[in-house]
C-alpha cells in the first residue's frame, strides 16, 4: 500500500527475504514451522494477492521469488524451510498459468540460488525450540566454523543476476557455483542420481551444518 501510494502502482516485486530453520523434523516444534511458513509463503502470498489488481489495471507486472535448492530438492534437517520454498515455487507457477489464462500481462520469475549467499539467513535460523542460532553459543560457534569453510556468493552479484533475469523475463533461473550448480542439473534431469546423492548428506550447503546441529534442542 505504501509503494502504491508513493509511486502510483507497482511494476515489479521481488521476494528475497526469508527465515531458515534447522533440526530434525521430529524435534522441531509446530510453532517454528508456522513461523517459517508465515514469513516465507503466507506473507508473500498475501502481498501478491493484494497487488494483482493494481498490476492488472496498469498493464501488467513482474513477480520474482527466490526459492533455492531446498525448494526443488528438499533439505535434510530443514524440512519446514524446504516446505515453505516448495509452496512459494507452486504459488509462482500457478500465478503464471492463471495470468496466462486470464490474458493478463503478469509474468513471474523463479530464482533458484544453489549455493550459499553471504547474508544473515543462517545466523538467524530457528533451532528446534524456536531460539535463534545467534542466541545459542554452541550453535553460533558451529555456524562460524561452517561459514568460514564454504564459498558464498556476494549479494550484489546475486542482485545483478536477478535483474538480468527480470529484464529478459526468464521464467526460471539457477544461480550458483560448482558443485551445487551442477547438482541442480542432476535434480532436474537425473532425479534418481540426485536422490542418491542427497541421501549421502553432502549436497545441500546446510547439510553438514545441520547434521552438527541436529542434537541441539
Amino acid at each position: 500500500e505504501q509503494a502504491t501510494k508513493a509511486f502510483g502502482h507497482v511494476d515489479i516485486i521481488i521476494f528475497a527475504s526469508g527465515i531458515h530453520q534447522l533440526g530434525r523434523l521430529e524435534d522441531v516444534s509446530s510453532k517454528v514451522d508456522y513461523n517459517v511458513m508465515s514469513v516465507n509463503y503466507l506473507g508473500p502470498a498475501e502481498i501478491i494477492r493484494s497487488i494483482i489488481p493494481s498490476m492488472q489495471s496498469n498493464g501488467g507486472g513482474h513477480v520474482i521469488g527466490l526459492v533455492g535448492l531446498a525448494g526443488t530438492a528438499g533439505e535434510p534437517y530443514g524440512a519446514g524451510y524446504a516446505a515453505s520454498k516448495f509452496a512459494m515455487m507452486g504459488l509462482l507457477k500457478s500465478l503464471k498459468y492463471e495470468a496466462a489464462l486470464a490474458g493478463s500481462n503478469i509474468s513471474t520469475t523463479i530464482v533458484i540460488p544453489t549455493t550459499s549467499i553471504k547474508s544473515s539467513l543462517l545466523e538467524n535460523s530457528l533451532l528446534p525450540n524456536g531460539a535463534r542460532v545467534w542466541g545459542d553459543p554452541d550453535a553460533k560457534n558451529l555456524l562460524k566454523e561452517f561459514t568460514s569453510s564454504i564459498k558464498q556468493m556476494k549479494p550484489d552479484r546475486v542482485a545483478e543476476l536477478i535483474l538480468i533475469a527480470a529484464s529478459n523475463k526468464l521464467e526460471e533461473v539457477w544461480i550458483g557455483t560448482f558443485p551445487l550448480l551442477q547438482f541442480m542439473y542432476l535434480v532436474q534431469y537425473f532425479p534418481s542420481l540426485a536422490n542418491f546423492l542427497m541421501k549421502q548428506g553432502n549436497f545441500t550447503y546446510t547439510s553438514k551444518l545441520s547434521m552438527k546441529l541436529k542434537t541441539l534442542k
